[in-house]
């Protein structure tokens, strides 16, 4: 930082005379610049270290931009202002302030933010929170350390931690069982027969990550045990993304060209080794591809949502942020949203509500400002977008009583609740959402295997509220309370016990759907689970037309289109046997829906599965991907008949 300022503040919130000798001063600021300087950048987010910490007052130390220069001396080639923020804490031990700029740039009457958190930052408060849960095994995390390799790109290093992989059987080789392991995501421990080395760097938006190493595994036998060698690399791409006005996540892509790769150990006996390839491809498919897609599943759900509001409870405490609108990363991650001056002697004590339609709350503010002439209001949250046309919702102006709308368009929406002295100009801002249900599930429709497979969704109040579960009598599968993840549950999918007497082969139906149902005091919701009972025989995928009223579905086999006969089991809308579908143009904007396609020269070969769409957009092809929006009800009985009448049907 530079010694010398052109002008040097500091604010304590609660102080009227600073408040407004701030914003005398912030009035100054806004005649001497241009009308598109309009950004705010904090190129380093404060670390608290974990602990719950409240700024008693901050101080702001200001550049002028060289088209608005009172002094000479240094001036930036963006026109932008070069401020220094500095924090004082009141927790034991202090805070340290940043050593990074901030870039301030008012608007009129309203800021508009840009929040500037370094690829450092990225890694060590978001990408290391994900991966010390991916592991479940050996310590039942994993841990990581940074590797500072130059300016531009940050890497996180595992040196511990292990992944669960469940033991397997072979049909084709009776007798033959792959011993349960724990695959190895760290250095330690390491010997000269087992090393695993796991790393994530980031550049810009961009994330990669390896994963590599060999371990020893058992089979058994024909009760004799022999030991093999698992091999495995993993390659993973991925990229930070805008999924709302108040997110943004990170999504992930597997690159491997070999998943994994097994190797046959001394004195095998030989109708196993004849065999190899087979175990080693079922092997892989079933066990390992599942359990790995798993850990990253639960890297994916650790990665916290880049609130604002979040983001200002840590530097500002007055409701300063009120929404996010896009987010991309030029170098940094770059959040952009709408931001005020906090100077202000009104706090909120709630300054981020969750409600539900009709719901009556009541607002209320700091001790100190009570005694203040407060006038209230509710307003459309200026999101960058289009406003908000539906109903809004009531507040009493002068209680500050708010009631939320009857009826909303879509799942939730936002809106900006102001309160206002009406002898000064101290105000304060709230964010109320406020939700169609009470209960969120999400993803509330699934697709898992029936071997063991497994999956992890959240199902909360949208007050925080306990809820409860329950699941029919007679089903085949769980749903338990995730002990490491608040709000989160674990559903493992259980065998329906049904043989076809036409296949007996197969063992079960192809698939059969699963409830569970999630209780308040308030209301009950539903999730639903498609149970498969084989590895799928095709990848179903589809094109939306020009005028996305229709669907053309696909069905391939490792890459190789297959003439099938389509069936819609589930789901809004219809389809032909050639596999075209049409929307229902009376249906609500989320449509979701179950396909089936069976092999026309051979109709045991076939694949049911998920899709879901929002406003006739595609929003995730196979449920697979855990990104799904609530669905319509599910017509359990009709899935039921169709095992029925077709019993040829089976997953493979």
């Amino acid at each position: 930082m530079e010694t010398s300022y052109d002008w040097r503040f500091n604010f304590t919130h609660n102080a009227d005379f600073d408040y407004q000798y701030g914003y005398l001063a912030m009035g100054t600021l806004l005649n001497l610049l241009y009308p598109e300087q309009k950004e705010i950048v904090l190129s380093q987010i404060i670390s608290t270290g974990g602990v719950d910490w409240n700024p008693t007052s901050f101080r702001v130390e200001v550049k002028m931009p060289e088209t608005a220069r009172l002094l000479d001396g240094y001036s930036y080639d963006d026109g932008a202002i070069k401020v220094y923020v500095g924090l004082d804490g009141n927790t034991e031990g202090g805070i340290p302030t940043p050593d990074s700029d901030i870039y301030m740039i008012p608007d009129d009457g309203d800021y508009t933010a840009a929040i500037v958190i370094s690829n450092k930052a990225i890694m060590e408060k978001v990408l290391s929170k994900g991966f010390v849960t991916m592991g479940d095994a050996g310590t039942g995390s994993a841990t990581a350390i940074e590797i500072k390799e130059n300016t531009d790109l940050y890497k996180l290093e595992a040196v511990q931690g292990s992944l669960n992989i469940q033991g397997h059987w072979f049909n084709d080789i009776p007798g033959l069982t792959a011993v349960q392991i724990a695959m190895l995501i760290g250095k330690v421990p390491v010997s000269d027969i087992q090393k695993a080395e796991f790393s994530i760097a980031m550049a810009d938006d961009q994330v990669s990550a390896e994963w590599k190493g060999y371990q020893p595994l058992t089979f058994d036998y024909n009760n004799s045990q022999y030991i093999g060698e698992l091999n495995w690399q993993k390659n993973i791409s991925g990229e930070f993304l805008t999924l709302s006005d108040t997110e943004v996540g990170l999504k992930l892509k597997d690159n491997s060209a070999v998943d994994s790769l097994l190797i046959p150990g001394p004195g095998m006996p030989d109708e196993i080794v004849e065999k190899w390839l087979y175990v080693s491809n079922v092997y892989n498919d079933n066990v390992v591809k599942p359990s790995v897609e798993r850990g990253l599943e639960r890297l994916i759900s650790r990665v916290p949502s880049f609130n604002t509001f979040a983001l200002q409870s840590v530097l500002f405490k007055n409701g300063n942020v009120i929404a996010l609108e896009k987010a991309h990363t030029p170098g940094d991650m770059v959040v952009f949203g709408k931001f005020r001056p906090g100077l202000t002697s009104i706090e909120m004590v709630n300054a981020m509500p969750h409600l539900v339609v009709g719901e009556v709350y009541k607002f209320d503010v700091n001790e100190s400002a009570r005694g203040m002439t407060l006038i209230w209001s509710v307003a459309p949250l200026n999101t960058g977008k289009e406003y908000y046309e539906g109903d809004i919702g009531t507040i009493n102006r002068l209680t500050g009583e708010y009631t939320a709308p009857l009826t909303i368009t879509g799942d939730y929406i936002q809106v900006k609740v102001t309160v206002a002295d009406e002898h000064s100009d101290a105000t304060s801002v709230a964010l109320v959402s406020i939700s169609k249900d009470s209960i969120q599930i999400v993803p509330r429709k699934f697709k898992v295997d029936q071997d063991g497979g497994e999956l992890r969704f959240k199902a909360l109040s949208h007050n925080k509220t306990e809820v409860t579960r329950t699941m029919p009598a007679n089903s085949v599968s769980s749903c338990e309370r995730d002990p490491g993840i608040i709000d989160q549950w674990i559903f493992k999918a259980g065998k329906l016990p049904f043989v076809d007497p036409e296949y007996p082969e197969y063992g079960t139906v192809a698939f059969h759907l699963e409830e569970v149902t999630f209780s308040t005091a308030l209301a009950t919701k539903t999730a639903v689970a498609l149970v498969v009972s084989k590895t799928q025989s095709f990848e179903l995928s589809y094109t939306l037309s020009d005028d996305k009223k229709t669907a053309l579905f696909i069905a391939k086999s490792r890459g190789v289109p297959k003439e099938c006969e389509w069936v819609k089991l589930f789901g809004p809308g219809s389809m032909s046997k050639e596999g075209v579908y049409t929307f229902d143009p009376e249906s609500d904007d989320d449509q979701s829906i179950i396909v089936n396609a069976s092999l026309i020269a051979e109709p045991s070969f076939s694949t049911a599965d998920f899709f879901s769409f929002t406003n006739l957009e595609l929003l995730t092809q196979q449920i697979r991907s855990g990104n799904a929006p609530a669905c319509v009800p599910c017509d359990i009985a009709a899935m039921e008949r169709h095992n029925r009448i077709n019993r040829n049907l089976y997953i493979k």
